[in-house]
């Protein structure tokens, strides 16, 4: 009676260990990174009152393409308190491991914003907001918030100084996904238990 208990127990170990292992391999394959958004070149022209961008929209999953819903690109200058939203980019599909080129330009109204860019002190805050899903297969998941931000330091020229592109981060941590936890701590429990 107690081998035959001995070998169910083996065998309810070496199931939970699988069942594991299969779990890791899934997410490891298909474990989703969320979008990147970069500002790659930026001017800010004082003869037609306007700012020239170009938005980039990396997405590095193996697996996975991203849907995205229509994206809102904010131009503000904090120091002089003037903000300036541009025409919405229309939501789009992006296959995996592609990159999505977006040149925009938005009018600005006001001629304080060139008197900054003139002292060559300007910098821009540009925001993104938007959401988006990931698509594997036909399957479709929820929608993901999208809030980020970063700062263009342009000369007196009007031209973006970095040579890089500017990464548009949140400011806030992602969240670590429960299951990472959760997985783990319940082998634990079956392996001591028995």
């Amino acid at each position: 009676m107690s081998r035959a208990r001995g070998d169910c127990c083996k065998c309810c170990i070496k199931l939970q260990l699988g069942l594991g292992l299969t779990a890791l391999i899934l997410y490891l394959t298909y474990r989703p990174i969320r979008p990147r958004f970069f500002i790659t070149t930026f001017s800010v022209t004082s003869g037609n009152l306007t700012a020239s961008y170009r938005l980039e929209i990396e997405n590095k999953n193996r697996q996975i393409a991203v849907l995205h819903d229509p994206i809102t690109l904010k131009l503000s200058l904090p120091a002089d308190n003037l903000t300036a939203v541009g025409a919405p980019i229309a939501a789009f599909h992006q296959g995996h491991q592609k990159t999505a080129d977006f040149d925009r330009s938005l009018t600005i109204h006001n001629g304080t914003w060139f008197s900054a860019v003139a002292n060559a002190s300007a910098v821009f805050h540009v925001s993104v907001s938007s959401a988006f899903r990931y698509k594997v297969f036909s399957w479709k998941s929820r929608h993901h918030s999208v809030n980020i931000g970063g700062d263009v330091a342009v000369d007196k020229e009007g031209r973006k100084t970095a040579e890089k592109g500017i990464r548009l981060s949140s400011a806030s941590p992602p969240p670590v996904a429960a299951f990472l936890v959760v997985l783990p701590a319940a082998h634990l429990v079956l392996l001591f238990k028995y």
